[in-house]
């Protein structure tokens, strides 16, 4: 496999070394982008040749320049927020004349959030959404996914403040594919307590598909799927410095980030190093319950909840007319403190102020992730388009807690308790053809293998190796104006390998007694066919309609068919089970899309039915094992899934937006007639927001909005699951951006739980400790970008 991954990469830089020779690319191109209805230039759009990944933006008259083009038939897009995104075919040559772009205005759901136009979403008829660095940085939380948690349809499942997980339409873990510059993030997504191991000062755009996606990225997402789009190649002949810090109140984080990047000569690099540190934080109480027991909380504080993040990514690669090669590579390093209250039996001694708030202690997770992506694009012609995707990704994760006997006479030594291990291997292959306008065949190949290994004085999982292939076809077909089909198939194959789970107990002296097997060794095969089709309506440009239609398949990961052992941070045994079979369902989506000058909605119902699905079912009883907790077993069930989004937007004046977004998701275990642990509450949000694009002296784009947001009581849970009382939490917002000797400062604040509200979160994993949520803080980010002419 790493002889596969080094010939891929020396064939992708062949080419392109070869083509650098070539210095015959000096045409000029000027053209003007402009108002569709009001013949009026727009300032700032974007203007990229595809084939080149060159862009630029317009200037305040609305024009461009590109230097350094070569002679040829290019496919330019042209996008700017409020507006269509415009994509039209362009020869180049030397008598060419400017080129006018007329944009057609398109109201949005959100500023900073863009709802595509449907000819350029990843599917024409499912709920995709796109966002940009401007919503990430007023929207700055300690995670990636809590930074994104408040759009519609997405949640976050929390197990303290630097541990998070996405939750879409009430599915997680292994049902949700996040993909990063093309390549699936593993990273052990089973464990509740594993957060996504992404630095969010690195993430600049992110697509997210809601519903069953498993057709184009494979059986895990047929909850959804988050696309962590590649970073933006650099303006040309430029050398910029970007800065970002990041304040947090509640738990004193303090962030930073510096980003290098240059581009010349149709060469490009970037490097960014992130850094954030947080300490302990505080919850408006003074007490907890665990089990009947009443145990303190000095000062409100969550004792050995700190943790620490050191990142680093570069970034670089060459183009040509014909072809594009990026390479990305990034090592993220994580150490977080774990409430002790959380593990275990909690005791009132380890529960004590230690006097430093960010000193990490026991128990803890030391968490790493590196990653070796080449992305490669060749433009065949201006039809066929041939896109490879290679990847490498080591995940360590280090579980650590104090060591205790389990029945041994001799404790082990050490603190490791857990120690995961994941080495994974990933090839994509994807051809494309653009047939006619809005017509296009998509072939595509996913492939990867993992190896995992173990180690620590518990057992959870075994040894395992695994290795997946699938390969699919899509077809976007447009026979009419008003109307376009969307439809393919895919072929799925799966093995998996997993060692005997073994536990040694000693006898006195430190003898070794025998070795208890917790799990008996696998060795399985899977294979299926899915499809999906879907209808795109479009009456007039104010309606759209849609429909989908796709069957789901997901194979079980080794957690759910061989764990047996305490999972510490979940503060539970878990238990798998080797005769579950693979996850086989049916989804229906439809949407409804309504856009005037002033008002916009989106509605988004939708169905899922399983006869077989996956669930971590919380048991009556304890486990036999120490400092286990309860138990809780992997178990399968018939299913059924309803809900939906509701978006409105009113746009009463050009500077203030009224926004909405209500969602619910309602599921049925069919067998035990309960709800399906862990599903969200209903909730509905609701923003004003006061957005001024000129403002007097140096400012510009000041927006103000506040945001209040409700969450009802969720009172239908599984059994042995608690509920939770519904409450409302007020935010505030405030941005603008300040001109600095030419260079445009970003200033972003927020102002969380305005109200200083006592809640539950019913996602949280420390809802069973009947722990609160922070109280009122402050975040404050500040982003500043240099450009130096090269």
């Amino acid at each position: 496999m790493r002889l596969l991954l080094l010939i891929l990469f020396l064939f992708a830089f062949a080419p392109v070394l070869q083509a650098q020779s070539d210095q015959s690319c000096r045409l000029v191109v000027e053209g003007k982008v402009i108002d569709a209805n009001t013949q009026e230039p727009l300032i700032g759009a974007t203007i990229l040749i595809k084939q080149l990944d060159k862009g630029c933006p317009s200037n305040t008259k609305g024009n461009f320049r590109l230097h350094k083009i070569c002679e040829g038939t290019y496919l330019f897009e042209v996008r700017m927020v409020g507006y269509k995104t415009l994509r039209k075919e362009v020869h180049l040559h030397e008598d060419t004349p400017q080129i006018t772009f007329n944009l057609t205005p398109n109201e949005q759901l959100l500023q900073n959030l863009i709802v595509e136009d449907h000819i350029d979403k990843t599917s024409i008829t499912q709920s995709t959404i796109q966002i940009d660095k401007d919503f990430l940085l007023e929207n700055q939380a300690t995670t990636f996914v809590n930074s994104i948690s408040e759009l519609p349809g997405i949640q976050a499942l929390n197990t303290g403040v630097g541990i998070a997980k996405p939750v879409i339409r009430g599915m997680s873990m292994n049902r949700v594919a996040v993909n990063d510059a093309g390549i699936r993030q593993e990273e052990q997504q089973w464990g509740a307590d594993h957060g996504l191991l992404i630095d969010p000062y690195s993430v600049e755009a992110v697509e997210i598909v809601k519903g069953a996606s498993a057709l184009r990225y494979g059986a895990e997402a047929i909850g959804g799927v988050i696309n962590i789009l590649p970073p933006a190649i650099p303006e040309s002949d430029k050398l910029g410095i970007n800065y970002q810090a990041n304040y947090q109140g509640y738990n004193h984080l303090y962030g930073n980030s510096i980003q290098m990047q240059a581009h010349k000569n149709n060469v490009f690099a970037s490097l960014q190093v992130s850094h954030q540190s947080y300490a302990d934080y505080r919850v408006p109480a003074e007490e907890f319950n665990y089990n009947r027991w009443i145990l303190p909380l000095e000062n409100g504080k969550l004792k050995n909840t700190a943790g620490r993040e050191l990142n680093f990514k570069a970034f670089g690669g060459f183009r040509t007319e014909k072809v594009l090669t990026q390479v990305i590579v990034s090592q993220f390093n994580q150490r977080v403190g774990l409430f002790p209250g959380a593990m275990g039996i909690p005791r009132a001694y380890q529960l004590r102020d230690d006097g430093d708030p960010r000193n990490i202690d026991l128990p803890s997770q030391d968490n790493s992730h590196f990653r070796a992506i080449l992305n490669q694009d060749i433009f065949l012609d201006k039809q066929h388009f041939l896109h490879i995707e290679a990847g490498f990704q080591r995940n360590v994760r280090l579980e650590k807690s104090l060591p205790h006997a389990h029945g041994q006479v001799e404790p082990p030594a050490g603190n490791l308790a857990l120690g995961l291990d994941l080495d994974t291997y990933s090839l994509n292959v994807r051809w494309e053809r653009e047939m006619r306008q809005n017509n296009k065949l998509e072939i595509g190949i996913q492939s990867q293998y993992q190896q995992n290994r173990i180690d620590g004085f518990e057992y959870l999982i075994p040894n395992y190796e695994s290795a997946s292939a699938g390969l699919y076809a899509l077809r976007q077909w447009q026979w009419h104006p008003h109307w376009q089909f969307e439809g393919g198939l895919r072929f799925d194959y799966a093995y998996q390998n997993s060692e005997a789970g073994m536990l040694r107990w000693y006898g006195e002296g430190g003898n070794l007694a025998f070795e208890q097997e917790r799990s008996a060794p696998l060795l399985r095969h899977y294979q299926n066919f899915s499809t999906a089709w879907g209808l795109s309506y479009q009456p007039s440009q104010k309606w759209e309609f849609s429909a989908q239609a796709g069957s789901m398949f997901r194979v079980p990961n080794l957690a759910e068919l061989t764990a047996n052992g305490i999972h510490h941070g979940t503060f539970r045994h878990e238990q798998g089970d080797a005769s579950l079979e693979a996850e086989r369902g049916i989804q229906l989506e439809m949407g409804l899309h309504y856009k005037t000058e002033k008002m916009s909605f989106e509605l988004t119902p939708f169905a899922n039915f399983f006869s077989n699905y996956l669930f971590l079912r919380p048991m009556g009883i304890f486990s036999d094992l120490p400092e286990a907790g309860q138990l809780h077993r992997y178990s399968q069930g018939r299913v059924q899934m309803y809900g939906g989004e509701l978006v409105v937007e009113y746009r009463p004046t050009s500077f203030l937006s009224l926004y909405s977004a209500t969602e619910y998701v309602w599921n049925k275990n069919l067998d035990t007639r309960l709800p399906l642990p862990f599903s969200p509450p209903f909730s509905s949000l609701g923003r004003a927001s006061l957005k001024i694009a000129q403002a007097a002296g140096r400012f510009s784009d000041i927006s103000l909005s506040l945001t209040v947001h409700h969450f009802a009581a969720q009172n239908r849970v599984d059994r042995n699951e608690l509920p939770t009382a519904g409450y409302t939490l007020v935010h505030a917002q405030a941005s603008t951006y300040v001109q600095i000797k030419g260079q445009k400062i970003g200033i972003f604040l927020q102002l969380r739980n305005l109200t200083n509200q006592h809640y539950i979160n019913h996602l949280s994993r420390y809802k069973l400790l009947n722990l609160p949520e922070p109280a009122r803080f402050v975040s404050a980010t500040l982003r500043v970008p240099l450009s130096i002419k090269i």
